[in-house]
């Protein structure tokens, strides 16, 4: 189909055919043998082809016989007929019908079967791994390409015909060859070998067989003073080499001039590309939980890795629950408005353990004011008294079993594990709980987190007794410069902050 106006379209065809016709002439190399009139006549219709889809809305055509697939396979000049390219190398180096059969073949599987997109960066490797595993034992077999003390058949080839040997194996193909230094490092055997060099952009390029003589060619895989299993290396990488440039050759030669296949191919792409979309956007809606956004599951991911309460509040922007003695009249009166309107009962106003601070002593004696930050002064706090006396009135209104503290000794038992259980599901409680009253506004956010706050710092508090025994050692002893076992509460620093 057309794009636009078709006289425009015709204007544009022929442009784009004179700019391919320049291009030909610029690409012509006479030292290939070949007349520029034989040249032309082969080439042009390609380019004229070509020009022709520049002007359609074919998506596939377009993208799939372009130069982009073509760069993508391979760096050879494209300017020249894939097919073409590797009769000739047959030719050459005497590959039977047979095994450029096999090529084809193998260049077909290749494309159907690679999971990598055109546009990814693992698609040619992957595709050269199975040209490489395909083609190597075939090649190196059918055309000798083995030295042996007593029969020199790779060497051999090498010398019968430099150039076409050389010239069979493509810059890509090349650069893509890993092998290990004498260190263990992984190297390019070509860079190593001076038959890749780099351009003045960092670009592995390849040297001409002229620059490097047939002597340097040889001398990679003759040279006596490598050892034998590095020499062995050099001649699997020329081996390598030569499939993969082939295969590459034979998947241009498909993506070009087998329509059918080609159309293949495209739909396979596009397949695959939408049902790597459709598993992503699986993936990123399994990782959600329900009710939970994105944006709230990489904010419970920063507040799992604060290191305080203090770091997990201003991350959240809530003002620290900080009680003294000019609020603290005010903070127990809010607390218990908020027992009595969010119906918070006893074991969990006790769970958190707000008459676990100590009196305060001033001059020497104590008096009845709690230490720096506590709510209340003690459980015969008259405050705290009359706030566990309003949280009794709602215990019966809930089926949750109060949540008690396993002793080490019971912990693997029964009886220890089944405690663990009712514990874990009183914080799941306690949690909702805190959550539903704030969203409720029922309680402030600052009172709640004190609730979390305080029900972290005693030993006997909500949070700390909620985290389950799951492992114990084989061997119950001391830590070396210890006298006591260390109590490890990275699970219990992230309850509290993700609460």
């Amino acid at each position: 189909m057309i794009i636009g106006n078709k006289y425009e379209a015709k204007n544009l065809y022929k442009a784009q055919v004179e700019a391919e016709m320049f291009d030909l002439l610029r690409d012509y190399n006479p030292e290939k043998g070949v007349p520029l009139a034989a040249w032309l006549q082969k080439q042009l219709p390609r380019r004229a082809n070509r020009a022709f889809k520049g002007v359609t809305n074919d998506r596939y055509v377009k993208d799939l016989e372009g130069m982009e697939v073509q760069r993508v396979m391979s760096e050879e000049d494209t300017t020249i007929d894939a097919e073409v390219d590797n009769i000739e190398t047959s030719t050459a180096l005497g590959i039977g019908k047979e095994l450029l059969t096999l090529v084809k073949n193998v260049a077909k599987t290749a494309l159907s079967t690679t999971k990598q997109n055109v546009d990814a960066i693992k698609f040619k490797s992957d595709i050269a791994k199975t040209f490489k595993d395909a083609l190597y034992t075939e090649l190196k077999k059918q055309l000798g390409l083995k030295d042996t003390k007593n029969i020199k058949g790779l060497t051999n080839a090498i010398e019968k015909n430099p150039d076409a040997f050389y010239d069979a194996m493509s810059v890509e193909s090349m650069r893509k060859a890993r092998g290990k230094d004498k260190d263990g490092n992984s190297v390019n055997p070509f860079e190593v070998a001076k038959f890749l060099e780099r351009d003045s952009n960092g670009v592995l390029q390849k040297v001409p067989l002229k620059e490097l003589g047939v002597k340097g060619f040889l001398a990679y895989v003759t040279a006596p003073e490598v050892a034998n299993n590095t020499r062995s290396d050099r001649q699997m990488h020329l081996i390598e080499a030569l499939a993969v440039s082939m295969g590459a050759r034979e998947a241009i030669n498909l993506l070009e001039n087998d329509t059918e296949f080609r159309q293949q191919f495209a739909e396979q792409q596009q397949k695959d590309q939408q049902n790597k979309d459709f598993k992503e956007a699986a993936d990123k809606t399994e990782d959600i939980p329900k009710g939970f956004t994105k944006k709230l599951i990489d904010q419970l991911k920063k507040i799992s890795f604060a290191k305080s309460i203090n770091q997990v509040t201003d991350l959240l922007n809530i003002n620290r629950s900080t009680v003294n003695d000019s609020n603290r009249l005010e903070k127990q009166k809010e607390m218990e408005a908020a027992i009595i309107a969010s119906e918070i009962p006893s074991w969990m106003f006790e769970g958190s353990k707000f008459g676990n601070f100590a009196r305060r002593k001033v001059d020497g004696v104590y008096v009845d004011l709690p230490a720096r930050g506590g709510l209340y002064y003690g459980t015969k706090d008259p405050a705290y008294k009359r706030a566990l006396k309003l949280a009794k009135t709602f215990d019966n209104k809930y089926s949750v079993k109060k949540p008690k503290r396993v002793n080490v000794f019971k912990a693997f038992t029964s009886e220890g594990q089944a405690q663990g259980e009712i514990n874990l599901k009183a914080l799941e409680f306690f949690a909702n709980k805190l959550a539903n009253s704030v969203a409720e506004n029922k309680m402030s956010i600052e009172l709640a987190s004190l609730f979390i706050s305080s029900g972290y710092q005693a030993t006997t508090g909500i949070i700390k007794i909620a985290a389950p025994f799951r492992y114990k050692s084989k061997l119950m002893e001391y830590g070396v410069g210890l006298n006591k076992n260390k109590e490890k509460n990275l699970e219990k620093n992230i309850i509290l902050q993700l609460l």
